[in-house]
């Protein structure tokens, strides 16, 4: 995204903030102007006036660049809470499935925000990306059905356990060289 440089996109972070929240309220031009004008000693130098033109190129241009900034902050902050409320939640447990899912609703987001040109435009001029993309779905996929599996399996885990039949399963051995299963030699003092 390029740096914005019309006449609003010059004003200090807080006259703009105040021309986006007076936009978002649905406040009309010449009342935003007419705001703009008792903070006029603060205008950038070069500024003589502000007239509605300047206001409906900042509406198509940084109002909508400070939007899409509103909603993504928004988001992360949904994010980050639904997070804590995972780790912090009842049932700590489910945290791998609901990481899974999140991920799976991430890249669907990610997805939902190409246009399906740009898609298909990937598959033929990056086909490795294109691929990658897929492989991402194919994994995710892979993982629901081995936790899908699991949760089928544990119900007979369990009852296995209760009855008495646990029996655990036998480690695989160390791959490559160990010292702890080692044999001292017939020469070395114990």
């Amino acid at each position: 995204m390029n740096r914005r440089t019309g006449k609003i996109a010059r004003f200090p972070k807080d006259l703009r903030e105040l021309v986006n929240h007076m936009l978002d309220d649905g406040a009309q031009y010449t009342s935003i102007i007419h705001e703009l004008q008792k903070h006029r000693h603060r205008w950038p130098d070069h500024v003589d006036e502000l007239t509605v033109n300047n206001l409906s190129t900042w509406h198509a241009g940084g109002y909508q660049d400070w939007v899409r900034q509103q909603e993504m902050s928004a988001d992360l902050a949904t994010r980050q809470e639904f997070m804590a409320d995972l780790l912090h939640g009842p049932d700590p447990n489910k945290l791998h499935e609901t990481i899974l899912h999140l991920g799976i609703a991430q890249t669907y987001h990610l997805i939902a925000g190409l246009n399906r040109d740009a898609i298909e435009e990937m598959s033929t001029k990056q086909p490795a990306a294109y691929a990658r993309l897929l492989t991402v779905f194919q994994q995710f996929s892979q993982h629901a059905l081995t936790l899908q599996k699991l949760k089928l399996q544990a119900p007979q885990q369990d009852q296995t356990i209760s009855d008495g039949g646990f029996v655990p399963k036998a480690l695989p051995p160390p791959s490559g060289p160990s010292t702890l299963n080692q044999q001292p030699s017939t020469n070395e003092k114990l």
